[in-house]
């Protein structure tokens, strides 16, 4: 009996760009040109009579009936794949792409990685440091975390920790100040912007200030290099509650403000849709998943003392 399939041609330039959530790099993997891949994926789409992506600014994404697609060749190709690298005695490539943003990496993830290493030895990880939210332009990757200053419901993106951002410095810069209610903290102070000048004026904004104050001080593109500057007294941070804690108990840093306005970060997993019918990459996303929230219950029992316990400069 005849199968009713689509050009395999087509089926394969979908499933790369699919898996990938890009024509670009579709086209890369392929070893084509992104017109001969969106030509491939419009044609099986007229063919099926159905859309299968959404065309976004600068990002696709799958339909209920890509998805569904996707999920079938993706099986369909790993199979082939898996049968003809037996055949010629070649091993499965257990290769895990991450991209996260640089502070989940340095804070959280290496320290932590070896935990997810040790009982997979034949899986390598290759980390990429990415603070940008899952895009069209972005290089390969399986999974990406990201941050969002609001909340993301989408099924897609699972969530992972929250985090807080609220001022801190180092005490001395507090001694000399005539007075320490917001307006002259802020005023008296050099603010220290991580990549910009927007989360400052953000912060102003919802403490009743003008944001326009924001637009001084100085700017540093590492959370690393942020986080020196306000223990070496350079100015006044917008400091991570979660990741910086040890600092502001230990009292090397301070919170000058007892009414903490704070900015939230929602940190967020997203696995593209073949990562997510991969053995390996299941199991590498459920250990983040259960790491994440071993992690952020650690923090919350550190910080649960916070009244006695954070050395909170009460504003005079």
């Amino acid at each position: 009996m005849a199968r009713n399939i689509p050009s395999l041609v087509a089926l394969r330039y979908f499933e790369a760009a699919g898996r990938n959530l890009s024509f670009k790099l579709a086209a890369e993997e392929m070893n084509v040109t992104q017109a001969a891949v969106s030509h491939q994926i419009r044609q099986l789409e007229a063919h099926l009579k159905v859309r299968l992506f959404r065309r976004l600014h600068q990002r696709v994404e799958l339909t209920g009936e890509g998805d569904e697609l996707l999920d079938a060749t993706t099986e369909y190709f790993d199979r082939i794949a898996e049968v003809c690298g037996r055949i010629t005695g070649q091993q499965e490539q257990n290769c895990i792409q991450l991209s996260v943003t640089p502070l989940l990496l340095s804070n959280w993830l290496l320290p932590n990685l070896e935990e997810f290493l040790g009982p997979v030895p034949m899986s390598d990880v290759v980390l990429r440091s990415s603070l940008l939210p899952p895009s069209e332009d972005e290089e390969a990757f399986d999974m990406k975390i990201f941050f969002s200053t609001g909340e993301i419901r989408q099924s897609s993106f699972t969530p992972l920790m929250k985090d807080a951002l609220v001022p801190m410095c180092a005490p001395g810069l507090l001694n000399e100040l005539p007075s320490r209610d917001i307006d002259s903290v802020i005023t008296s102070l050099r603010l220290v912007h991580e990549f910009d000048h927007s989360w400052w004026a953000q912060w102003l904004e919802n403490a009743g200030l003008e944001a326009e104050a924001a637009q001084q001080g100085m700017v540093v593109n590492d959370p690393t290099v942020l986080e020196n500057a306000a223990l070496l007294g350079k100015g006044l941070i917008l400091g991570s509650t979660m990741f910086l804690a040890e600092h502001v108990i230990s009292g090397r840093l301070v919170q000058p403000f007892a009414n903490q306005i704070s900015l939230p970060i929602h940190y967020y997993l997203f696995a593209k849709p073949a990562a997510r019918s991969r053995r390996r990459l299941k199991q590498f996303s459920d250990w983040l998943i259960n790491s994440a929230q071993a992690f952020q219950f650690q923090r919350e029992q550190l910080l649960s003392g916070r009244d006695s316990e954070l050395r909170v400069v009460v504003g005079a």
